[in-house]
């Protein structure tokens, strides 16, 4: 991946790789857990394998969270350094 400004560290090369990295993440999570929800809709589904893909619908929306948190963190920072 290619992120722009990586040449040259300032503010808004930071914010910028830091938005950049928060998209690259968000599509594939967003994508799984979306996957996740999907199959748990089909009752044919049952079992353990039922319990694993709550697991990895719950652990998505988790790790969501914990982006979400932090690029609210980094712009507070960016924010209060200026």
């Amino acid at each position: 991946m290619n992120y722009p400004g990586t040449n040259k560290i300032n503010r808004q090369n930071i914010t910028e790789i830091i938005d950049k990295m928060s998209h690259d993440m968000r599509t594939p999570l967003t994508s799984v857990g979306g996957f996740a929800e999907m199959l748990l809709e089909d009752d044919s589904i049952t079992g353990e394998s039922r319990e694993y893909l709550q697991i990895i619908l719950d652990e998505s929306a988790k790790m969501a969270e914990i982006l979400t948190k932090f690029m609210s963190d980094i712009d507070h920072y960016c924010d209060n350094t200026e």
